[in-house]
């Protein structure tokens, strides 16, 4: 057992050893009972508790089998389950929901985690920068770094926050020649949050507890004019040799940062807030759109998030969705859309690509090209070829190729781009910015038989063509200025696929019979991925009558019902039959969808009145 995350308050080995597993449930917040009645096992829970839980874990020979996080929408409060994303209520139906906590979202690093954890922010301090961390230690008896940044040998910049060697929060800013020391506060480190703030510019140094009440507060005695020669890291520091510039990582922390904000000559230019994307725990960037993970090997060694924490959107831009659910294809799946581009095509599309496609071999995120002569012929796609991705398009004679890296390699990472030959623009979007617009002379005579395949491409109406390796998050497809195809991840019957809200149908992978081949990650990630397409509606029903109401969320795994504000047990399906209620009385009724990641969504509401008789039914 553990006290402020690494002080270890007991400890002891298990003697005995287990050969069979127990016939009783594990329960969280109270003892199971076991009891027979009538030759049945039945469970009592007793010896209930109060208590705050913040993550509840289990492994079975060393595989996660359940990884519970808080989980709260509406009525419905509980745990979440990543491993299966089943959510799990009050077991107890009669009783008060749990309270979910209002805790301040933050990230917090485990040093005793295969060494620890850290985050490169990519900034060099200099003399116009400011640093704001709000912090909380979980281990205050060694030294350790919240943040920091130096030279091993003291001749180059140190920039750190750290717990000294006397358990005290210290400090150090050194000058242009290695001048100035190492800084105690004389605060004594202990768990409770603090901000601390090192002010450049400023000439200050600041250190307050969670009310703005100041603990520590000193003028900088050294002035800067250079900026350092190493990147600031988040939950440990890193120091350089000053003669071959090796960087090597020390000093890991275990600590929760709620937050961190660094300014450049009065500018913010990073704001850094706990999220948790597609499953994985880390600090995004607001200023930029760039979420950052643990930067280590193993993934035990992940950052673990808690309190109330938001989902990245990605970007602010017009291409494609603003999800974070996706499909994986691995070069052997596509999805044909059925849809012939013409001149007056547009097309946006949300993908990424593997570093398995990073090598000489043409693969298409999507395209529909005439012939199987596609160099010369008329074609529309993105593909990636010669370590560059590009896009093509038709010019009226031959083809235009247009690198949106120039011949730079391709990066493994999200971009967002956009063909309209309509307007005869094409353009790719990077951290929600427009970036590199071209604009081709689109002939008149463009016309491909051929339809538009997303994750490969198809020429002469039958062919197919370079299978690609990434992920898709969206893809949109307008035919003059009309949406005519809207594709979203989801998943449907167990099968992963597209869901085209346009035509209200369901594309799995066309190469397979059963549309089988894709995996789906992220759905509804914090709620922010998918929405419902499908919502229960409202409607008046007579004694002795009944109505079933239905819901559909793509990417959801599992739905929940409520009637007044009230899970519904044992209801978990798309659809919901209600019987006739109390004569004159109305019901509330919604759906909550949950989704393979920390996440939800809650549909409308639908109103079911209980005609007294005598009454005209009305359907509305």
């Amino acid at each position: 057992m553990l006290k402020s995350g690494d002080s270890a308050v007991f400890s002891k080995a298990i003697t005995s050893t287990r050969t069979k597993t127990d016939n009783v449930p594990m329960h969280v917040f109270a003892n199971p009972h076991p009891y027979r009645e009538s030759g049945s096992l039945v469970l009592n829970p007793r010896d209930f508790a109060s208590v705050k839980l913040f993550s509840f874990a289990v492994w079975d020979d060393d595989v996660l089998v359940r990884d519970l996080v808080p989980y709260g929408r509406g009525a419905v409060t509980g745990l979440l389950d990543r491993c299966s994303g089943k959510v799990f209520t009050n077991s107890r139906s009669e009783a008060n929901p749990f309270v979910l906590g209002t805790d301040d979202g933050y990230v917090r690093s485990d040093r005793l985690k295969n060494g620890g954890q850290w985050l490169d922010t990519g900034l060099r301090a200099g003399p116009g920068t400011k640093i704001e961390v709000d912090f909380a230690m979980l281990a205050t008896n060694i030294q350790q770094r919240i943040f920091g940044a130096g030279s091993e040998n003291m001749d180059g910049l140190l920039t750190d926050l750290y717990v000294n060697g006397s358990g005290e929060f210290a400090y150090a800013w050194q000058n242009d020649t290695g001048t100035g020391a190492w800084t105690s506060t004389k605060v004594k480190a202990d768990s409770e949050r603090h901000v601390f703030t090192v002010d450049s510019p400023g000439g200050s140094v600041l250190l307050t507890d969670a009310k703005g009440r100041t603990l520590y507060s000193a003028t900088l005695s050294t002035a800067r004019s250079k900026t350092g020669a190493t990147n600031i890291r988040l939950f440990g520091g890193v120091v350089t040799n000053g003669t071959d510039g090796i960087k090597s990582w020390n000093n890991p922390a275990s600590v929760r940062i709620y937050g961190v904000k660094i300014w450049e000559n009065g500018a913010l230019v990073h704001n850094f807030t706990p999220r948790i994307v597609d499953g994985v725990d880390g600090l995004y960037d607001t200023n930029d759109g760039v979420f950052h993970g643990a930067e280590v090997a193993k993934p035990s060694s992940a950052l673990q998030a808690g309190g109330t924490i938001e989902c990245a959107v990605y970007g602010t831009d017009t291409a494609g969705g603003n999800g974070d659910a996706y499909i994986e294809a691995t070069g052997n799946q596509y999805i044909d859309t059925g849809f012939k581009p013409s001149k007056n095509t547009r097309i946006d599309i949300d993908f990424s690509t593997d570093t398995l496609t990073l090598n000489n071999d043409t693969r298409f995120a999507f395209g529909a090209i005439a012939n199987s002569s596609w160099n010369g012929a008329p074609n529309v796609g993105i593909y990636r070829q010669n370590r560059a991705v590009a896009l093509r398009f038709w010019n009226g004679s031959a083809t235009k190729t247009w690198g949106m890296k120039g011949n730079d390699t391709a990066e493994h990472k999200r971009y967002k781009a956009v063909i309209d030959q309509k307007n005869a623009k094409a353009y790719w979007f990077e951290g929600g910015t427009a970036n590199g617009e071209n604009t081709p002379a689109l002939g008149s005579s463009f016309s491909v038989d051929a339809n538009i395949w997303l994750l490969a491409g198809q020429y002469g109406g039958s062919g197919s063509y370079g299978y690609w390796y990434g992920r898709l998050y969206s893809c949109d497809i307008y035919e003059n200025e009309d949406l005519k195809h809207s594709y979203t991840p989801c998943a449907m019957n167990g099968i992963a696929g597209l869901w085209d809200s346009v035509e209200g149908k369901f594309y799995g992978n066309s190469k397979t019979v059963d549309g089988s081949g894709f995996t789906l990650h992220g759905a509804g990630a914090c709620g922010s991925g998918m929405t419902f397409l499908e919502h229960p509606k409202s409607v008046s029903i007579k004694k002795g009558d009944s109505v079933t109401l239905s819901a559909y969320a793509p990417g959801a795994v599992g739905y929940l019902w409520l009637k007044n504000g009230e899970i519904i047990e044992g209801e978990t399906g798309r659809t919901l039959e209600v019987a006739y209620g109390k004569s004159g009385t109305t019901d509330t009724y919604q759906c909550l969808a949950h989704y393979n990641l920390f996440g939800y969504g809650l549909s409308n509401s639908a109103s079911i009145e209980n005609v007294s008789p005598g009454m005209m039914i009305i359907l509305r």
